[in-house]
């Protein structure tokens, strides 16, 4: 299994068995970083989708399977803020839901499509949709630029998301070893 973490600053992939991880690696790359240096007008616009994409493209190398030791039969996971509001959007969610966010699949050229939709609307128009407050909806085209760049370098179609992060995973490690 691998698990794909979108932050404010950085994006994690960690590798691992199912029982414990085997490789990770972290990027300076996140949504926030993203969002100021790309995304700053309100509304960014699908330019600013393409500048990213191109930089992106570029940043998240490591990501390809050469250089992260991925294995295409690998399932891919991605947690936390930006997936799982990136992945209410695409689904059409008026509101976040963690029971029916969990487990939803996302494909690349959903995320694409999505990052442009998003780029087009203002802070507003997307708090308004209801599926984010003010600052996760700020944030969201970038996060779904990085969530689409990731997949591309990953040699990825898909990922399934999940509502636990990684902070769940070493906190139930930390419980389990105290059993």
């Amino acid at each position: 299994m691998a698990v794909l973490d979108v932050g404010g600053g950085s994006t994690e992939l960690i590798r691992g068995d199912g029982t414990r991880a085997r490789a990770s690696m972290s990027l300076p790359v996140g949504a926030l970083m993203i969002t100021d240096r790309f995304f700053d007008a309100d509304p960014p616009g699908a330019a600013a989708f393409r500048k990213a994409d191109s930089i992106l493209a570029v940043e998240l190398v490591p990501l390809s399977p050469p250089d992260s030791g991925l294995e295409g039969r690998e399932r891919l996971r991605a947690v936390g803020g930006s997936a799982c509001a990136v992945a209410a959007w695409i689904h059409g969610f008026r509101r976040f839901d963690a029971d029916r966010v969990h487990g939803l699949r996302v494909t690349r050229d959903a995320l694409v499509a999505a990052a442009l939709e998003l780029a087009d609307l203002t802070i507003q128009q997307r708090v308004d949709r209801g599926c984010a407050g003010h600052g996760r909806s700020r944030l969201l085209p970038g996060g779904a630029a990085i969530l689409a760049a990731s997949l591309r370098a990953m040699e990825r179609d898909e990922f399934e998301t999940s509502v636990f992060g990684l902070r769940h995973g070493r906190a139930l490690l930390s419980f389990q070893s105290h059993l």
